[in-house]
């Protein structure tokens, strides 16, 4: 029998120290195989696995689509690819962003619990919004073990609280002591994988992530929503998954609610910058026919002032507005 020997672990901002903290502890002869997911930008180097090979004894490397599993080993999600683990290899995807990340958190916990059900370990740590809950979620649906870093530690606290609030959690530590409970059932059997069906949500949104569904099954997942994906401008589904408020539109992009709304907030903002460049445009070019009607054109002259000034009041109001929002956001 199998024991916990599957584990995976997502880390956004502040996640690199507790990363290392968490590994450093592992033993190198540990029985199992570790996946990581740290969100990158599409187009950074692939840094994060030689940091992490100098905090271990464990291999690390980074994943590669198609590779087996082994343990012993620590497999690294690279830039722009989501990570998915599949029967005895790992699947590497360009599928729709999620929680506006690829790689993204979520759609690894899910296809490791769908693949290896309660052999699964999750850990979440630290990082801003709420990437890593759903997938938490449903690793606890099929049995597997939840952990996330004790958000006082973490530097980033958002993350593991989100899972707290929304997801069963099994073990809320320090990374050091997540590395013990980790060493400790990695060794212990697993329940057997025939006590916890898979839901076929859950499967669908794997499926989903690994370009293998047709999109048009989004229906499946939920009802209609009455908002738009802010990537595509396509209309949204809201996903059904137990209270937890996600969404995921016809291309796929998936968001929980507080992603959603982080990036409602950014196009607002470019909106509003948008519209303080066109309103100063015009009152610049009121301006200028103030000059050109000069004296012989009184009233023309009056009008184009009285345009300019109101059009330069309602930029400095403009301005106000995205001041405010902007030391809101950062309070």
């Amino acid at each position: 029998m199998s024991g916990h020997d599957i584990v995976v672990v997502g880390a956004s901002a502040g996640g690199l120290p507790a990363l290392k903290g968490l590994l450093r502890a592992l033993p190198g002869d540990l029985p199992a195989s570790l996946f990581v997911v740290s969100h990158t930008l599409a187009s950074g180097p692939m840094l994060l696995p030689k940091i992490l090979d100098n905090a271990t004894d464990l291999r690390v490397m980074p994943a590669e689509d198609g590779q087996g599993i082994e343990h012993g080993h620590i497999y690294v999600a690279p830039p722009d690819h989501h990570l998915l683990l599949a029967r005895r290899r790992m699947r590497l995807s360009r599928g729709p962003r999620e929680n506006r990340h690829r790689p993204a958190i979520d759609p690894l916990f899910r296809s490791a619990a769908v693949t290896f059900g309660p052999r699964v370990q999750g850990i979440v740590l630290s990082g801003m919004l709420d990437d890593g809950t759903s997938g938490l979620r449903a690793i606890k649906t099929c049995g597997g073990t939840t952990m996330v870093q004790d958000p006082a530690e973490a530097l980033y606290p958002d993350m593991p609280s989100h899972a707290l609030r929304n997801a069963a959690v099994d073990h809320c530590a320090p990374v050091g002591h997540l590395a013990e409970i980790v060493t400790r059932k990695a060794q212990e059997a697993a329940d057997p994988r025939e006590r916890y069906p898979v839901p076929e949500s859950l499967s669908v949104e794997v499926e989903f992530a690994s370009l293998q569904r047709q999109l048009k099954d989004i229906e499946t997942l939920g009802a209609p929503s009455v908002f738009t994906c802010p990537s595509c401008k396509g209309s949204l589904t809201e996903v059904d998954d137990s209270g937890q408020l996600r969404f995921r539109c016809h291309t796929g992009h998936a968001f929980s609610a507080e992603s959603l709304l982080a990036e409602q907030e950014d196009d607002l903002q470019n909106a509003l910058y948008s519209a303080v460049r066109a309103v100063e445009e015009n009152a610049a070019l009121a301006r200028r026919m103030v000059e050109r009607w000069g004296e012989r054109f009184p009233r023309e002259r009056l009008a184009s002032e009285e345009k300019a000034q109101e059009l330069e009041q309602t930029a400095q109001v403009l301005r106000r507005v995205i001041l405010g929002r902007t030391a809101g956001r950062e309070g």
